[in-house]
C-alpha cells in the first residue's frame, strides 16, 4: 500500500539521520541530494493519489501530517519546513 511506501521513505531518512549523528558529520551535498531524492519519491507516490479511493487518500494525508508534525529530530533535519512539505510535494 502507498502508506507503507511513504513510511519506508521516512524510515530511510531516520536511519540516515542516525548514521550522520553518530559520526558527527555529513556532506552537505549528500544531504541535499538525499532530500531531493526523497521529495522526488514523495511526489511519485503522491502522484498516484488520483488512483486511490477517497479513504486511502485521507489515510495517506493523515500519515504524512502525523509524521511531519511528530517533532522527531530527523524530520527537523531533513525537512525544516515541517508540515509545509506536503504543499511542496503536491505542487506541480
Amino acid at each position: 500500500m502507498i502508506v507503507k511506501r511513504v513510511e519506508g521513505l521516512f524510515n530511510s531518512a531516520e536511519i540516515l539521520y542516525e548514521f550522520i549523528r553518530e559520526r558527527e558529520g555529513h556532506s552537505l551535498e549528500f544531504i541535499i541530494n538525499f532530500r531531493k531524492y526523497l521529495i522526488t519519491q514523495f511526489k511519485s507516490q503522491i502522484g498516484t493519489v488520483g488512483k486511490l479511493s477517497a479513504a486511502e487518500t485521507a489515510i495517506l494525508s493523515s500519515k504524512f501530517e502525523e509524521i511531519l508534525t511528530s517533532g522527531d529530530d530527523y524530520i527537523r533535519y531533513f525537512f525544516p519546513e515541517g508540515k509545509n512539505l506536503l504543499n511542496i510535494v503536491t505542487k506541480e
